[in-house]
């Protein structure tokens, strides 16, 4: 997932985004960014943390989404390695955040 599209779906989400707390994560002093979106059917809950020293990068998102019925589903991602060319396949059973997106409403 491209940086741009990582922040950009963060910020689409419809509810508010609030500042967390100040940790370091994967190494890296960072800011937790919080959003959360619901509908009647499911909701979605996300944490994206962003570095707070040097270029203001993603590091990583964690999160759940649970749609009415069914078990809650595990989100993550690191970013790492800035500027490296990569080459991924998605690990099978994986959910496009923009599927989970669509069923939060």
């Amino acid at each position: 997932m491209a940086v741009k599209t990582a922040a950009t779906q963060l910020v689409n989400l419809t509810g508010t985004l609030t500042r967390g707390k100040t940790s370091t994560k994967l190494g890296h002093p960072a800011v937790a960014v919080k959003a959360s979106q619901s509908s009647k059917t499911a909701s979605l809950e996300l944490t994206m943390y962003v570095r707070t020293t040097g270029a203001a990068l993603p590091i990583a998102v964690e999160g759940t989404s649970k749609q009415s019925g069914n078990a809650a589903h595990s989100i993550s991602a690191k970013f790492s390695d800035w500027g490296e060319v990569l080459h991924l396949t998605a690990p099978s059973g994986a959910v496009p955040l923009a599927t989970v997106q669509a069923v939060a409403g």
